[in-house]
């Protein structure tokens, strides 16, 4: 999850008892990125048409 916020992306929800780890139901956390909460430059425009980076 943390690797997830340092990367923008932010907590959208919860589905409650949607998965099982180690053969237990636990919740599953939703996390999504908006284009427009990426206000620099964008790496993979940079890498397909240099001159729009």
């Amino acid at each position: 999850m943390k690797a997830y916020e340092r990367a923008g992306f932010r907590a959208a929800g919860t589905l409650r008892e949607a998965g099982y780890w180690l053969g237990q139901v636990c919740d599953e956390l939703v996390m999504d990125a908006l284009a427009r909460d990426f206000t620099g430059p964008s790496a993979v425009r940079a890498l397909v048409d240099p001159e729009r980076g």
